[in-house]
């Protein structure tokens, strides 16, 4: 019996060792910090656009960091949970970056999810509080400062979300996402 191969050397090396080579470096630091960093560098720069909406890294990073500091005066620290269930919007991506900058982890809640789903995952989750357009629109961040956070005890380590499945069972099931892992996400992205 014989044996054909049915790739070139050059075939195989493609595929076996250049389409797998995945590696690749991935920075030390959390989401808020890199953020925070590319705010500084390219403040003017369009950041986020959504609609007729184009906010700048600038404008974003001090919005989130108004709220992130409103946030902590709520209890908001790393290994605490905010639930967050807003619409997709500017105010959602403000919403999540506070939470991330506030050294919690966010639990996305989809408003449109039916109310026992919702109710599950708020019970399940036990977040310190949670963020929804009418608590965000009685939220009054004038005396809240639009500088970084320093926040002990954010690290690589730290939940960055926890993000409910639907699981085997019917019953959604949480699963929790680093900091690093989140940045690894991103830098592959």
């Amino acid at each position: 019996m014989a044996r054909v191969d049915l790739l070139s050397g050059d075939e195989r090396h493609e595929v076996l060792d250049r389409a797998n080579a995945t590696a690749r470096d991935v920075p030390s630091a959390t989401v808020p910090e890199l953020f925070a960093a590319r705010a500084a560098a390219t403040p003017d720069a369009p950041a986020l656009a959504f609609g007729e909406d184009t906010v700048s890294y600038g404008e974003l990073n001090a919005r989130a960091n108004r709220l992130a500091h409103w946030l902590i005066e709520r209890g908001a620290r790393p290994e605490s949970l905010v639930a967050v269930a807003l619409p997709r919007s500017v105010d959602l991506m403000v919403a999540l970056l506070a939470v991330l900058k506030s050294g919690a982890g966010y639990v996305p809640v989809d408003p449109e999810f039916p109310q026992d789903r919702i109710a599950y995952i708020l019970q399940d989750a036990a977040p310190v509080l949670s963020l929804t357009a009418d608590v965000l629109a009685a939220a009054d961040l004038t005396g809240c400062s639009a500088d970084d956070p320093q926040v002990a005890g954010r690290s690589g380590d730290t939940t960055a979300y926890v993000i409910y499945t639907s699981g085997s069972t019917g019953r959604p099931k949480g699963v929790t996402v680093t900091q690093a892992a989140l940045v690894n996400f991103l830098t592959a992205m």
